[in-house]
């Protein structure tokens, strides 16, 4: 009879552990928090408070620059009876450049630039000062959008107003009643300072934030409504909410605050140009014409003609508003 095999002795647990090691442990698997929107209150706090912010600067500018002309011995300050008639004289002047136009400017930029230099975003991208995600022809369509819309809102303002409201005088003396080589320079400067500084407040520091948050509707309309609002006076706020408006648009669907910056300040210097060049030869401008009614036809077309090359020709949906990497949505707990 054959003896039975002894059987494999079989390692014990504990001796397997011990060559082994500890056991792997199964990944944990973490659910990724959803991203929060970003935060939008510093956006609305400043738009909300840019035209108090304004006045004030603009004031103070205005009353130490009288201090200094009256205390300087200045012959205009010393005949004028008031700050009004002071400034009323030294509009067509370099002065009047400095005291009048710069200080509102320069309080956008400031008011655009200094909260963007503190977002993990960098500065840059934070005012939307990246390239343009269009091609020539958009660009083309934007500016004779700009266009066709400034024919729109003159033909409005004529048909509204029987004559130029006093902010509208006031920058027709600081802008066009120059001569020489001073007036060219006050056509360019007045041109590119509100198209960068504005530009960079309105649709750059603001607009970028609210469409992100809100939505191409409102992200445009608070801060083209408010652009037009910082004008002031019924008459100059009607002129340009149309092509404030339109900034706005294509500033979106480009993805880039230059695109806007171009066409307001183009617009700015062409308006500046043809006042120039034709302004004398019209015998009234405010009195409702034919010309003013077909240009401001032609304006409506064109423009239309314009948004539907611009929507054809970008990116669909949320354009303008650029992802937000993980890393920079920490943006929203230490910077506005």
């Amino acid at each position: 009879m054959k003896a039975a095999e002894p059987q494999a002795r079989l390692p014990a647990v504990s001796d397997t552990a011990a060559e082994q090691g500890p056991l792997p442990q199964p990944p944990v698997i973490r659910e990724r928090a959803p991203s929060k929107p970003p935060r939008v209150w510093p956006a609305l706090l400043l738009l909300t408070g840019v035209i108090p912010a304004v006045l004030l600067v603009s004031g103070a500018v205005a009353l130490a620059a009288y201090f200094v002309a009256f205390m300087g011995g200045d012959s205009n300050a010393s005949d004028s009876k008031s700050l009004e008639l002071w400034l009323d004289s030294i509009l067509p002047t370099p002065t009047g450049l400095f005291v009048v136009l710069l200080p509102i400017q320069v309080t956008l930029l400031i008011l655009a630039v200094g909260p963007a230099l503190l977002s993990r975003l960098g500065w840059r991208r934070r005012l939307a000062l990246e390239a343009p995600r269009a091609g020539l022809v958009v660009h083309l369509a934007a500016l004779l959008g700009t266009l066709g819309l400034s024919y729109v809102s003159e033909a409005l303002v004529v048909a509204l107003f029987d004559e130029p409201s006093d902010s509208l005088e006031l920058v027709s003396r600081l802008l066009f009643e120059p001569e020489g080589a001073y007036g060219a320079s006050v056509i360019v400067i007045g041109g590119l300072a509100p198209g960068l500084c504005e530009e960079l407040f309105f649709r750059g520091y603001v607009q970028s934030r609210l469409v992100q948050r809100f939505g191409a509707w409102l992200g445009i309309a608070a801060p083209g409504v408010m652009f037009a609002a910082l004008h002031f006076d019924p008459q100059h706020m009607l002129g340009v909410l149309l092509p404030g408006l339109w900034f706005g648009f294509v500033a979106w669907r480009t993805g880039s605050t230059w695109t806007s910056v171009l066409c307001h300040a183009l617009n700015n210097i062409g308006l500046g140009l043809a006042v120039r060049v034709y302004g004398e030869d019209s015998a009234d401008p405010y009195e409702l014409s034919l010309s003013h009614l077909t240009f401001g036809a032609a304006g409506l077309l064109v423009a239309g003609a314009a948004m539907r090359t611009i929507l054809r020709r970008t990116p669909a949906g949320d354009a303008g508003a650029r992802p937000l990497s993980s890393a920079a949505l920490g943006e929203r707990e230490a910077g506005p």
